[in-house]
């Protein structure tokens, strides 16, 4: 259940769901999909979650006070059930974050913080386990439940920068002659918030042309206008959580592929939903897209691959 910490009802907000209770991580989130995702990479683990509370998309911007995500903050950190706490937000403003930490850093229950683009000493001085992005969130509640070292998924993440680096100089034979600029579409604002912070760290510099789109209609038709685009190399995309709608998205891949000779490259990431994960992989690669295991990944890769290409 979703509840709004206002008044404990269920949330009508713009993208209802159901959340499995009998876990031990609760997340709290400003974003429906925020929520939605972590809670499917902790499915992954095999990690369940006790209650997952949705609050205004606006709730930490300045002058807003964080006051639901202190009053959700309040309920997970009373529930008997709930182990770890998860936080996310797509922006959270100075003052409304440090009343926030305030509260994280008077309990005794570990709380990882996903507030994106917020600096991870600020997080980790207010006594929070800090997390810069989502699955990164996901793996430090899981690693918490099961014991293990935090440590452990630093290097994990090491790790993984190193095999989409060994993959980025073999994706970059693939692109045409002149192709140099990346862009992506995504109808998701806190993964096309995330893709913009993970190609900055790679990259040095922001991206321009990553945009957010209203629907999924309107990123089919980018899509096939960036294919068409000679200067385009990479197109970063995210995926639905929606066997149908990533169906129409992936054909729409397919499609602007093989009407321009396969000279650049699309990149996205696997469901995370463990039901519907294998689907869509094969789904994905049949596309002719390339996959990386989380919207953060896919966005590093596609900065790597970029970094070689302009170098």
């Amino acid at each position: 259940m979703i509840r709004d910490p206002s008044n404990g009802h269920i949330s009508t907000g713009p993208t209802p769901y159901v959340a499995p209770l009998q876990g031990s991580v609760g997340i709290l989130s400003t974003s429906a999909t925020g929520l939605q995702r972590v809670d499917c990479l902790l499915a992954q683990e095999a990690v369940a979650v006790s209650q997952a509370i949705l609050v205004r998309p606006d709730d930490l911007r300045s002058g807003a006070g964080g006051s639901e995500m202190q009053a959700g903050l309040r309920v997970l950190q009373s529930d008997p059930s709930t182990e770890v706490v998860v936080l996310i937000a797509a922006e959270a403003a100075h003052d409304a974050a440090e009343q926030i930490l305030a509260q994280v850093g008077e309990s005794q229950k570990p709380t990882v913080v996903c507030f994106l683009g917020t600096n991870q000493r600020l997080l980790w001085k207010a006594g929070a386990i800090p997390a810069a992005r989502l699955d990164e969130a996901a793996l430090r509640a899981a690693a918490w439940v099961r014991g293990r070292d935090q440590a452990l998924i630093s290097s994990s993440l090491e790790e993984e920068d190193e095999e989409l680096a060994l993959r980025a100089t073999g994706l970059r034979a693939r692109i045409g002659a002149g192709r140099q600029l990346l862009t992506g579409f995504f109808v998701s604002a806190i993964l096309l918030a995330e893709a913009k912070l993970m190609v900055v760290e790679v990259v040095g510099e922001a991206p321009g042309h990553l945009w957010q789109v209203p629907d999924r209609e309107t990123q089919i038709h980018r899509l096939g206008d960036a294919c068409a685009d000679p200067r385009v190399a990479i197109v970063l995309l995210d995926t639905h959580m929606s066997p149908e709608a990533d169906l129409a998205l992936s054909s729409a891949v397919a499609d602007g592929l093989r009407r321009h000779a396969s000279e650049l490259l699309v990149i996205t990431h696997t469901a995370e939903d463990p039901q519907y994960q294998a689907e869509a992989a094969t789904m994905w690669r049949g596309s002719g897209a390339i996959l990386a295991s989380s919207n953060a990944a896919a966005a590093r890769l596609a900065g790597m691959v970029l970094v070689g290409q302009k170098g």
